[in-house]
């Protein structure tokens, strides 16, 4: 019982292709989307980075 609670969920959703060329896998992008892609991740770099930024000063402004 508690092999299938667990394995439940892999076997539940059955791929028809291998998997490591899961449905989502991009082999051959565009310059396009990879711009795309790094921008999104400089944003979302970014928006840490001030989340960090903003949490830091405020416990600063609380301590002080």
């Amino acid at each position: 019982m508690m092999h299938a609670a667990t394995c439940y969920g892999f076997f539940a959703s059955r791929r028809r292709r291998a998997f490591f060329l899961l449905p989502t896998a991009q082999h051959v992008r565009s310059t396009r989307t990879e711009r795309i892609e790094i921008a999104r991740e400089l944003a979302r770099g970014l928006a840490a980075l001030g989340a960090v930024l903003a949490w830091g000063t405020l416990f600063l402004l609380l301590a002080g």
